[in-house]
This record gives structure tokens, C-alpha cells and sequence, in this order.
């Protein structure tokens, strides 16, 4: 679709498609329940960055995602979202993003001004484990709206209702699995990849983690299984594998 479409990041931050998507690498880290595309790896790095761009980042207390422009030409460099504990409690709305148009670039920001992106609320994966879509609290969202997903990195997109930013979406979230700052595989994950993510994911959500934090048994239970899942598929895809069986060992180590 035209990509001449205007972003409303908040009530009061704008910006505008255009130019090509951000080329770093996605990363979907689930040890840190993150998603990050763009940015230093070495503390000294994360801080030049933030000397030579503006935009959201997490102050203090404050519960916001990390989204920068250069200062130099206001273009979009770089961003750090957070994976929300929540499921989400309209699996309807999130599924209708995934059909949503899509358009495609970089942002440019209106104005070289800081402001506050908050974090996401509520997260869903579809049955297929091809679709991560995390929305905010007050997705804003009307029957009626106009849904844009703008696509500005390699399977990462904002979710636009009537142009405001309401969350965001990851298609094929196992491909970009990391550990740390090096870049995914190249080759893509296969279905089983995407249930087992889909189900490390499920497990790590609010009311599935207590349980799984009180020491539930059949929880423990399913969580055992899919360690035993995880390594079952290691020799088909390795890299992947060892990113998500991190995760559930540290699941094991601190719950089970």
C-alpha cells in the first residue's frame, strides 16, 4: 500500500513513512521477554546513542519502550520493546491485525523532541505460532477504525488504529529468536520451532506463570515437557533450540 502515512507515537509525538525499514537484525529475546531492532551491544555503545538521538526511552520509573531518531536527520534508528506479562483479554482484535494492510518504511520524525511510548499490556500468539501481536492497555481501537501495520524492520511492525500507535506486531517470531546481540539464523524455523516458542510463551503469561510460581504441579509438569520438547528438536534447529531452552531453564531453575 502507499506508504504516505502519518504516525501519531502519542497524543503529541508525530512522524511520517518513509524512506526503507530499519536494516539491523530483529531480535526476540524471551530470557528478557524483549524485542529489539538497531542499538549498541557494549554500555558505552547504548550511550553515544542516546547523546545522538532523541525520542522514548525508560526513565526513572517509568513503564516506556525505547524508540530512537537520529538527531541529526530525525530518522527512525533504533527500538527496545518490552514482551507484556498479560494475555490479551480480545483474542478477536489481536487475530484482525494480523490481516491488516501493511505498509512499509522507515519513520521520520516530525519534531526532534524526547516524549513517553508506553510499554505494551497484553500480548497474544497465534495457534500457529506465526504472529505475536502486543497491544497497549488502551488499544483505542473502534469497531470502525482504520488498521494500518507498518512494517520498519524485518517482520516488525507498529499497529496504527485511526494513526495512533496501539501496540505492536512480530510475524514468524520464531525466525528472529537471539540470544544476546548476535543475529538470528538465516534459514527459516519450521512449524514445530513456532509451537514450541508459541508454548514457552504461553507458559511465561500472568495467570500461567502463577501458577507455575506457586509450584502447580501440572504446570511443572508442562513445563518439563517442553524442555524435553526443546531438546527432542535441537539437532533440526540448534541455534533456535539454545535460545529457547535458556529460557526454560531458567523457568525450571526458579519455579519447578
Amino acid at each position: 500500500m502507499d506508504v504516505n502515512v502519518k504516525v501519531l507515537l502519542t497524543d503529541t509525538a508525530a512522524a511520517e513513512v518513509s524512506g526503507p525499514p530499519l536494516s539491523a537484525p530483529t531480535r526476540l529475546r524471551p530470557v528478557d521477554a524483549s524485542l529489539s531492532v538497531g542499538g549498541g551491544a557494549e554500555p558505552a555503545d547504548r550511550e553515544r546513542e542516546l547523546a545522538e538521538t532523541f525520542g522514548s526511552a525508560p526513565w526513572l520509573w517509568a513503564e516506556a519502550d525505547t524508540v530512537r531518531f537520529r538527531a541529526a536527520d530525525r530518522r527512525l534508528r533504533s527500538l527496545f520493546l518490552r514482551l507484556p506479562d498479560l494475555p490479551s483479554p480480545d483474542p478477536l482484535l489481536c487475530e484482525q491485525w494480523t490481516v491488516a494492510p501493511v505498509a512499509t518504511g522507515g519513520l521520520v520524525a516530525d519534531r526532534a523532541e524526547d516524549f513517553a511510548l508506553p510499554a505494551a499490556a497484553y500480548r497474544w500468539t497465534d495457534p500457529a505460532g506465526r504472529h505475536l501481536v502486543c497491544l497497549g492497555a488502551d488499544p483505542r481501537t473502534r469497531a470502525d477504525a482504520q488498521r494500518i501495520a507498518v512494517r520498519i524492520a524485518d517482520g516488525t511492525h507498529l499497529l496504527l488504529s485511526d494513526g495512533l500507535v496501539t501496540g505492536w506486531m512480530v510475524t514468524d517470531p520464531a525466525r528472529y529468536l537471539a540470544d544476546g546481540w548476535e543475529e538470528p539464523p538465516a534459514t527459516p524455523p519450521d512449524a514445530t520451532t513456532a509451537l514450541l516458542l508459541r508454548d514457552c510463551l504461553a507458559l511465561t503469561e500472568g495467570p500461567a506463570y502463577d501458577l507455575l510460581d506457586s509450584g502447580d504441579e501440572a504446570s511443572c509438569a508442562r513445563l518439563r515437557d517442553l524442555d524435553r520438547r526443546v531438546r527432542a528438536h535441537t539437532a533440526a534447529d540448534p541455534a533456535r533450540m539454545s535460545v529457547l531452552g535458556k529460557a526454560v531453564e531458567r523457568l525450571l531453575e526458579d519455579v519447578c
